[in-house]
């Protein structure tokens, strides 16, 4: 009963901090990822799941099978996309309790790790942006690897860990922990970690590392020296603390943890930091990325943060569980975000002018020609572009923005005034030719 009253109030944490963004529209990441998950053909996407030892032009094909499956299913609409990333999260919060019971034997540390990787109020792209369903996406596919390798299940282990190097390249660490966790105790655990080692190396090597791999473009070009990764991890720091004031608390409160971790829990201790240490560095030898990055290392460092709670607690479920979600939601309460709804600004601009152009355009000739004079988003290149085409479903759809005309006459020409500032603009409609077969816009499941 006291763990049924304390997933209860991990739900209602939960809801409480991360439900507000589940409404939230499309980001220019989203059009983006949509677009490009659209553009390979589904058999080239599942055969990127078994080639990870060479490159691709889809570097998370598992995470562009999600966007194509959500668009096909339900079309160019938000809320599906959103529900299913909130499943995914939710299933994350209960994996990352069975994960940590497994490896530590304390339910009541589970408990209090669960609330800790619930919510971080600088993890809120991975509520606001369907974007991040790739770090989402591979913690879920890591996490359940962890359990399937604890259970003496290697295939179903090797499995998952594909799927999660399939979602994002931060799976790469998980042959290491499982080596660290169970290889020197079982030669069947330590053959099955060495084989993820040996599939690692090779998708390191061909898809990240080789000529055309992601490792080959500027925003992820690796730097291996010390000075790099002490700089990343000071501003992974900064950013986990809310800011430099209350950098020096974090970490002596990490190196408490840590260190009581070690006294009295030396082997899951031992495993909870490496799962932090070589999860982290994927990220950081690359330039810095937001705190969102570390959700799958994190994993480690609630485990660390957990265990003294716990003991703390006596033990007690409900108890370590109180305690974690009055400690962690007062310390996310003081150091949130002053105008929360600020990030929320380009979905809405991106869904008010979607609402406009349904409502100017129910409907567009295959292969339209379309203008904007001014364009809604002049910060993005490529909205436009990505939006029109999701939009109505079609890729034959040609969208010019201003001073990049490429065409004498259009079907379409649509000018866009700002109105005086973001929730004001409205788009005015110059002209449309209908004299092809029409094309309703995406707005219902496709058959």
């Amino acid at each position: 009963m006291r763990d049924v009253a304390a997933a209860g109030l991990v739900a209602l944490y939960f809801i409480w901090f991360a439900g507000r963004w589940i409404g939230s529209g499309f980001t220019p990441d989203d059009l983006m990822n949509c677009h490009r998950a659209l553009e390979q053909p589904l058999w080239k996407l599942l055969l990127d799941h078994v080639t990870v030892y060479l490159p691709t032009t889809e570097y998370r094909p598992f995470g562009s099978l999600f966007y194509r499956a959500l668009y096909r299913s339900f079309g160019f609409q938000p809320l599906p996309f959103h529900i299913a990333l909130y499943a995914v999260l939710a299933a994350n919060i209960y994996l990352t309790y069975s994960v940590v019971r497994r490896l530590t034997g304390v339910t009541a540390a589970a408990w209090a790790a669960a609330v800790f990787h619930a919510w971080h109020g600088n993890w809120t792209g991975l509520h606001l942006s369907v974007g991040f369903c790739f770090d989402v996406l591979c913690y879920f596919f890591y996490a359940a690897a962890l359990i399937a390798f604890d259970a003496g299940r290697r295939w179903l282990f090797l499995g998952l860990f594909i799927l999660g190097l399939n979602s994002k390249e931060m799976a790469v660490s998980l042959p290491l922990v499982c080596l660290v966790w169970k290889g020197g105790q079982c030669a069947r655990s330590a053959t099955a970690a060495l084989t993820a080692g040996l599939i690692a190396m090779a998708f390191i090597g061909g898809r990240l590392m080789a000529p055309g791999g992601l490792g080959g473009m500027e925003p992820y070009a690796p730097r291996f020296d010390l000075a790099t990764v002490f700089s990343r991890l000071d501003g992974f720091l900064e950013m986990a603390a809310y800011g430099r004031g209350g950098m020096v608390w974090a970490f002596l409160v990490l190196l408490g943890a840590t260190a009581w971790s070690v006294m009295y829990h030396r082997r899951a201790a031992v495993v909870a930091l490496v799962l932090s240490g070589a999860g982290a560095l994927p990220v950081a030898v690359i330039p810095q990325r937001s705190l969102e990055s570390l959700y799958v290392p994190a994993l480690g460092v609630v485990a660390l943060l957990a265990l003294p709670l716990a003991a703390l607690c006596r033990r007690s479920p409900l108890g370590s569980t109180v305690a974690a979600v009055l400690l962690a939601g007062t310390f996310h309460q003081l150091g949130s975000d002053p105008d929360p709804d600020g990030r929320l600004a380009e979905a809405r601009h991106i869904g008010d002018v979607t609402r406009q152009i349904r409502q100017a355009a129910p409907s567009l000739p295959r292969g339209a020609s379309i203008h904007f004079t001014r364009d809604p988003f002049p910060r993005f290149d490529w909205n436009s572009y990505f939006l029109i085409r999701l939009l109505y479903d079609d890729p034959t759809v040609k969208v010019d923005r201003p001073g990049r005309e490429t065409s004498a006459t259009y079907d379409v020409s649509w000018d866009w005034d700002d109105g005086g500032g973001p929730g004001h603009g409205f788009l005015r409609r110059r002209s449309l030719e209908a004299t092809r077969a029409s094309t309703a816009p995406k707005s219902t499941p496709s058959k």
